[in-house]
């Protein structure tokens, strides 16, 4: 399986007119995983999905601390933070350093980069720029948005900072005439990541075999491992392996129904509590192995799922992003609503790891209406839906969560 996953930006576009490791506690784990899960829940079902929450919600949390009152509380109830703002902050710093600590170039590349596209000469509030820069780190870069000539040029320079922080995965994730002259700022963040399996797939074993969706049955080209040594749990429901990657700091988990047709029943019981007391279960086992290679390409609108999570004023006229603007010596008060959150996210797993990458818009605009058998070993062959996860193992941290339902299908 390749491995290489870049997982692309988070995009805020406001419009206008109008060394400290810590445990699996950290409140930005939790308040990351818990939004992971349920945002999965709340996908469409009976597809192949792919997204990255971690990138989402790093872009919402930093436009969470612009807001006030009432939005503030819905962005709170759904990016599930029940700490104090500033402890949430400060808690995604720590979990960005980590991510971004320096590693073998021979295991895992991981880096997270945020960036801040601004309109040239608008007043931003200082505080808001102040609290972006402590806890997020980002490129401040000026921008025009306000001149009609200069937007084409805006979008462009943003795609290409996009393409070369995802490692040219992600193109074109602001399309042509997504903006206007009411844009004021963009706020992008991108993953990367980059790794071998621990134990990689030969080739030479590859077998073309088939898969049972929950409509037909196809062919994939499955993946194989012998008698090989991995953290396996099994209930009476469902099987989990842990495949690692080179390193060890990271992992894929595959979360296998028992039941060909028990992908349905298997995500009504992923649950943020049953996810961390079943990786607390995993043990070693001998294992013999059999996964498909598969391609996913996902892409989301999701203001209507992020309504219903609990952050519909967000989207409204009544949205309150003051925290953004310096309003001090304005008469009128200028406001900006989010218009809409756009993700797009790519895996690709083969023999040698993994390769993926995503990008998420988050668009704000001015309020407008073969061998000997081991005794005991397990068998684990994913020939049937499944639901799929990539985490860093020191913080439980769920850097992508997926669902195959079909492997030839992207």
């Amino acid at each position: 399986m390749k491995i290489n996953i870049s997982l692309c930006c988070i995009w805020l576009i406001l419009f206008l007119n109008s060394e400290n490791i810590f445990s699996q506690n950290n409140s930005a784990v939790i308040s990351n995983n818990k939004f992971a899960i349920d945002l999965f829940d709340n996908l469409e079902k009976n597809k192949n999905i792919f997204f990255s929450p971690l990138s989402i919600s790093t872009a919402l949390a930093i436009t969470i601390n612009g807001t006030q009152g009432i939005t503030l509380q819905s962005m709170r109830t759904t990016l599930k933070i029940e700490n104090d703002l500033n402890l949430y902050n400060a808690d995604i710093k720590n979990l960005i350093t980590l991510l971004n600590r320096n590693r073998r170039e021979d295991s895992i590349q991981l880096s997270l980069a945020n960036s801040l596209w601004m309109q040239k000469d608008y007043k931003f509030d200082k505080v808001f720029i102040k609290t972006s820069t402590d806890y997020f780190n980002p490129e401040l870069n000026s921008t025009i948005f306000n001149v009609t000539d200069e937007l084409e040029k805006s979008r462009l320079k943003i795609n290409n900072w996009v393409e070369e922080k995802t490692n040219d995965k992600i193109k074109n994730l602001i399309k042509p005439n997504a903006l206007d002259t009411t844009t004021r700022l963009i706020i992008t963040n991108a993953i990367y990541f980059k790794g071998r399996w621990l134990n990689q797939f030969d080739k030479t074993y590859t077998k073309d075999e088939p898969f049972y969706s929950i409509d037909k049955k196809i062919n994939a080209d499955y993946m194989r491992l012998y008698e090989a040594h991995f953290n396996y749990y099994e209930k009476n429901e469902f099987k989990i392996l842990e495949l690692p990657y080179l390193g060890k700091d990271f992992s894929m988990l595959i979360i296998l129904p028992n039941e060909k047709d028990g992908i349905n029943e298997l995500q009504k019981n992923f649950s943020f509590e049953n996810y961390n007391d079943w990786g607390k279960n995993l043990k070693e086992e001998i294992v013999d192995v059999s996964i498909p290679k598969f391609k996913l390409e996902s892409e989301f609108k999701l203001s209507e799922i992020l309504s219903l999570m609990g952050m519909k004023i967000a989207f409204s006229d009544d949205a309150d992003f003051s925290g953004m603007i310096d309003n001090t010596n304005e008469i009128v008060k200028k406001k900006l609503k989010i218009n809409d959150v756009i993700h797009k996210a790519f895996i690709d797993i083969n023999e040698a790891g993994t390769e993926a990458s995503a990008a998420t818009a988050v668009i704000m605009m001015e309020p407008t209406e073969l061998k000997t058998p081991a005794e005991n070993k397990k068998i684990f062959k994913a020939d049937h839906p499944f639901i799929f996860l990539i985490k860093e193992n020191s913080t439980n941290t769920v850097l992508f969560l997926g669902r195959v339902m079909d492997p030839k299908s992207e």
